[in-house]
């Protein structure tokens, strides 16, 4: 923490991930959930590692928490123990999850949170996962001693999934079980049964210029 510049006796929650990771979607905005952090707990900072401190959503992000946003920006994987080190709660980055990132977190046996999009989560990790309005409260909870995220068993599944020799005995599993001829699935939107991801699909397609069936779009 002196290296990162960060008080000693700070709460220090790290999300890992590019900066197309954090870009705020409906109701899954990573920024509004540091503003209500940081207002309701002094204590609580936040390191952020990926994005770049001159990108205008974090300038603005830091003008309205001062002092209390670390940013890394970019990092190589070797320097990555250095930020878990200092790290005293993980929450994955919303609304597309770091992956890979959480694993890291988890077999570092750091406490993390993860938002239930149903979109990026790995199976190892299924029970770490809050929906998107409670990560706030949990965070909060977190730096008062009332709620600790165990990791333990998410960390035993993740050695299982993503580690070897188990990740290499996994993979040729599914070479082997790999159909000779493959078709695409219908997705919903061929099927008439939109969801919330096509959804969001629809007013990202429309947003860029493309026709989208108005059906297809959030009422």
């Amino acid at each position: 923490r002196e290296i990162l510049g960060i008080p000693a006796k700070a709460i220090i929650v790290l999300s890992i991930g590019s900066s197309y990771k954090f870009q705020a979607f409906g109701k899954l905005d990573y920024f509004a959930f540091i503003r209500e952090t940081v207002r309701r707990s002094a204590a609580i900072h936040f390191l952020i590692v990926g994005p770049a401190s001159t990108e205008l959503p974090w300038r603005r992000a830091r003008r309205r928490a001062p002092g209390r946003i670390h940013m890394a920006g970019s990092v190589s994987h070797s320097e990555l123990p250095l930020y878990l080190a200092a790290a005293d709660l993980f929450v994955d980055p919303f609304p597309v999850g770091g992956g890979t990132a959480v694993v890291e977190a988890i077999l570092s046996e750091i406490p993390c949170l993860v938002v239930d999009k149903r979109l990026t989560e790995f199976d190892s990790y299924e029970r770490l996962t809050v929906p998107h309005n409670e990560v706030c409260d949990r965070v909060i909870a977190f730096a008062e001693n009332t709620s600790i995220p165990d990791v333990r068993h998410a960390k035993e599944a993740a050695q299982m999934t993503h580690c070897e020799p188990q990740w290499s005995a996994r993979l040729a599993e599914g070479l082997r079980l790999v159909p000779s001829r493959h078709e695409p699935a219908k997705g919903c939107w061929e099927l008439g049964l939109p969801n919330e991801y096509d959804e969001h699909l629809a007013l990202l397609q429309r947003r860029n210029g493309a026709v989208v069936p108005t059906e297809l779009l959030p009422a």
